[in-house]
């Protein structure tokens, strides 16, 4: 006769709450690289810190947007954190808030909407999405349904920018030569800011 063994079922780690990079419809989203730093790959901050083309077109952006928006507005960047709902703590790279708003800035996420997003790319693992549009999708429609007026898509990968409205059904696909309407005294042109900067052939596929 012979005994059947049980076998020890292998233990799954459990990844440590500093590799969250968001969580969205209460499902943590870890830091695109997250895997190596368990596996002792790679240490935190050379998955959390956003590549050097990331970084360029952030900045850009941001600058620009600083000095043609109105002072009515506070535009912010840093992965500045949007507490919707519990289950719900997203990060923006650009989010402009009307300073009427914003109430008082503590040590604590944002809790009120952003009148405008824009995102550069995206930084996390989308193990748990079929394809990065699913991930696009869903992000993008939580803000939208949490009151933000419009979110704009970065993608560098393919020189795309995808554009979503609150009172707009119709999603825009554009390339980066498109002017994207930020404010009506702010027009994005993101080919004639990366022109001006010289970034062209930096960019160049």
């Amino acid at each position: 006769m012979t005994a059947s063994v049980d076998m020890p079922q292998k233990r799954k780690r459990k990844v440590p709450d500093y590799l969250i990079y968001e969580t969205l419809n209460g499902k943590p989203l870890y830091y695109k690289g997250y895997k190596d730093v368990i596996r002792k790959k790679k240490k935190p901050e050379e998955i959390m810190g956003s590549s050097s083309l990331q970084a360029a077109i952030v900045s850009l952006i941001h600058v620009y947007l600083s000095v043609h928006l109105s002072d009515d507005y506070l535009v912010v960047t840093n992965e500045a954190g949007l507490h919707i709902d519990v289950g719900d703590n997203l990060a923006n790279d650009i989010a402009v808030y009307w300073q009427d708003d914003i109430g008082t800035l503590n040590d604590n996420y944002f809790s009120t909407s952003p009148h405008v997003v824009i995102e550069v790319d995206i930084k996390a693992d989308m193990a748990d999405y079929a394809t990065d549009e699913e991930y696009i999708i869903e992000k993008t429609q939580k803000m939208l349904d949490f009151g933000t007026q419009k979110i704009v898509w970065v993608l560098t990968k393919n020189q795309k920018i995808v554009v979503a409205e609150k009172l707009n059904p119709t999603w825009l696909i554009t390339n980066w030569q498109q002017d994207i309407v930020i404010d009506e005294n702010c027009i994005l042109n993101l080919n004639e800011l990366v022109k001006k900067k010289r970034l062209t052939a930096f960019l160049s596929k």
